[in-house]
């Protein structure tokens, strides 16, 4: 039995199993745009991912929060939440003094959000919203102008 679990995880490192992983999520993205009826305010939360097929809908598990996140609540929604996240960058960068430790965070965060679901994870995207509302608080500017 032991031999058997061996060649599966073995073959499952080789060559011809890690690219027939990664090929198969290709896909994902190929049905996910084909499968979408509304492009402007998307299918609602929650009806792409893990949980939808609990509850009875085809899940579309797709890689990356951007893109389930434009599956989910459509593309008006989508540019909003990226251009909250583009102005606190271009905030952050614009008094860098002040905040060049949550510059780099965000930083950090604005590429996580392109390969990995961390919207779907509290712990994890929690601080990325405790620094944007540190970058956006008029209080900490005010401070960094005095001190000109």
């Amino acid at each position: 039995m032991d031999i058997v679990h061996f060649e599966l995880i073995s073959q499952r490192y080789t060559s011809e199993g890690s690219s027939s992983l990664m090929s198969s999520r290709d896909y994902t993205w190929i049905n996910a745009i084909k499968d979408q009826r509304n492009y402007i305010f998307g299918h609602g939360l929650g009806s792409g991912g893990h949980l939808a097929n609990a509850a009875g809908i085809k899940p579309v598990v797709l890689d990356g929060s951007y893109f389930n996140l434009l599956l989910e609540t459509g593309l008006f929604n989508t540019l909003c939440f990226i251009g909250i996240l583009l102005s606190s960058l271009k905030r952050a960068y614009t008094f860098r003094r002040t905040y060049i430790v949550e510059f780099l965070l965000l930083l950090f965060y604005l590429c996580s959000l392109l390969g990995a679901n961390i919207i779907d994870m509290p712990y994890i995207i929690a601080p990325m919203w405790y620094i944007l509302g540190r970058i956006n608080n008029n209080d900490n500017t005010k401070c960094a102008n005095k001190l000109k």
